[in-house]
């Protein structure tokens, strides 16, 4: 595997065209990434519900103290 520095000195190398194609490359890993984070935390938080282990509350000083917990 190539070092950061390596693929930045060959990104250098790329024309214009090329780094705003790979930035755009890059956004968009950036964004599926994000998407599968909030996919996964949401898949956690059903099986959370479904094995009835979240707590809602409207009580802010039991918020804030379950907030603390973490």
């Amino acid at each position: 595997m190539k070092s950061f520095a390596a693929i930045i000195e060959e990104i250098k190398q790329l024309s214009h065209e090329e780094k705003e194609e790979l930035l755009h490359i890059t956004k968009q890993q950036l964004i599926e990434e994000e998407r599968n984070r909030i996919y996964k935390e949401h898949q956690e938080s059903m099986n959370e519900l479904k094995e009835d282990k979240l707590n809602f509350s409207d009580e802010v000083d039991q918020l804030k103290n379950h907030l603390k917990d973490l």
